[in-house]
């Protein structure tokens, strides 16, 4: 049961929902709950009234959301949640503050780390691992000046860019 109530939060967390959204008044009480509910948020039964509204608002969108899921989607949470259980508390830590980082980015750049992560799994799996060796045996000082020429090609206008393969061409 614990195990629901921890995914219905990572759903929260996956769907980037808002977190400071304030809804005023004393929320909702337990006993307003669906049976459905109630039996998903268990684990926070005993200290539901405690928690403060906005929290409680979270925590029953994430249920609602679970259960709009697919089996198939379900089990995929499910896997996800099982791998962050599995991960030592550091690499934890490092998860959050990148997601953290995230979601402090304006709109347009997550839309375009959205597009950048969505053509990477769109790569052959060999190609993909050919790059994730390719950066892994970068040293610190070759990865930053990667990003550096990524960043400046990125600033380019398509014209920019394709004079700059002219002139690498010869």
């Amino acid at each position: 049961m614990i195990k629901y109530a921890v995914l219905v939060l990572l759903l929260l967390m996956a769907a980037g929902s808002a977190w400071g959204a304030d809804t005023g008044g004393e929320g909702i009480g337990w006993q307003s709950l669906s049976n459905t509910e109630r039996k998903l948020l268990a684990p926070f039964a005993g200290r539901w009234d405690t928690l403060p509204a906005e929290r409680r608002e979270r925590l029953r969108a994430g249920v609602q959301r679970w259960q709009q899921l697919t089996p198939e989607q379900r089990a995929r949470v499910r896997e996800r949640y099982q791998t962050w259980q599995n991960l030592p508390p550091e690499q934890r830590a490092k998860v959050r503050q990148r997601f953290e980082a995230f979601m402090a980015m304006p709109p347009e750049e997550q839309a375009r780390m959205r597009e950048q992560f969505r053509r990477f799994q769109d790569l052959p799996p060999e190609k993909r691992e050919a790059l994730r060796q390719r950066w892994q045996n970068m040293s610190p000082r070759e990865r930053q000046r990667f990003i550096e020429r990524r960043e400046r090609l990125r600033q380019m206008t398509p014209q920019q860019r394709q004079q700059l393969r002219r002139r690498l061409q010869r």
